[in-house]
């Protein structure tokens, strides 16, 4: 969201991805420990991942609006963002997957 806004950093936001997906893998294999299987370690990380990624397109659609947009969720992703949304899911969600193994 940092980057989205202000600085309209459109592309890099797949790096920033990257490295959430990397940041969420990481902590939820050191908190999890042995205590949890594989299966439900990887169930969290995704779960975990979805939520951030929900949150982080949620929170520039907002500032987007605060700075006057009038467009809805999916029509201003959409528009503003196209391919580079989905590209950020799934490069948030393969680089956690493959962390928390």
């Amino acid at each position: 969201m940092v980057f989205a806004g202000p600085l309209s950093f459109s592309a890099g936001l797949v790096v920033i991805a990257v490295f959430a997906g990397r940041v969420i893998g990481i902590v939820v294999r050191t908190t999890a420990g042995p205590n949890v299987s594989s299966d439900a370690r990887i169930v969290i990380v995704l779960l975990l991942t979805i939520a951030w990624f929900v949150a982080a397109q949620a929170g520039v659609w907002l500032y987007a609006r605060a700075e006057g947009g009038a467009l809805p969720l999916f029509d201003f992703l959409a528009q503003v963002f196209g391919p580079l949304v989905p590209l950020q899911l799934m490069a948030a969600v393969l680089v956690a997957w493959w962390s928390a193994r």
